[in-house]
C-alpha cells in the first residue's frame, strides 16, 4: 500500500511541479517580450499601434508567472504533506513486523482492530495461521 501511495504522490507532485514550471516559463517569456516591446515602443513609433497588446503581454505575463510560482509551491506542499503521511505508514509497517502475530494471516497493522479473530492478541493463539 505504501508503494502505491508513494507512486500516486510522486505523480501528483511531479505534475503540479512541472505545470508550475511551465506556467512560470510562459509567464516569464511573456513578461520579457512585453517589456522588450515597451522599450521598442519608447524608442520608436513603429510599434505605437501595438502598445495596447504589449501592455496586455506585460500584465498577463506577470500574472502567469505568479500563478506558476503558486502552483509549484502547492506541489512542494503536497510532496511535504504526503511524505509525512508515508513516514507514518512506514512506522506502522515497522511496528507490525515486530509484533508476535505479524506472521499470521488474520493479523493487520490496523491499530484499532489488529486481529478480527482475537482482538486482544494473546501470546499463544490457537487460531494462528501462517500466510
Amino acid at each position: 500500500m505504501r508503494k502505491k501511495l508513494l507512486e500516486c504522490a510522486s505523480v501528483v507532485t511531479s505534475s503540479l511541479g512541472i505545470s508550475g514550471l511551465v506556467v512560470t516559463a510562459l509567464g516569464a517569456s511573456g513578461l520579457i517580450l512585453g517589456l522588450s516591446g515597451k522599450v521598442v515602443v519608447r524608442l520608436g513609433e513603429a510599434l505605437k499601434t501595438h502598445e495596447l497588446t504589449i501592455d496586455k503581454m506585460v500584465t498577463y505575463g506577470g500574472n502567469a508567472g505568479i500563478i506558476g510560482l503558486c502552483s509549484a509551491s502547492c506541489g512542494a506542499a503536497v510532496a511535504w504533506f504526503v511524505g509525512d503521511k508515508l513516514d507514518c505508514f512506514g512506522e506502522l509497517e515497522e511496528a507490525s513486523q515486530k509484533h508476535h502475530c505479524s506472521g499470521c494471516a488474520y493479523f493487520s497493522a490496523n491499530p484499532y482492530l489488529p486481529c478480527a479473530v482475537n482482538p486482544h492478541l494473546p501470546q499463544n493463539c490457537k487460531d494462528f495461521t501462517a500466510h
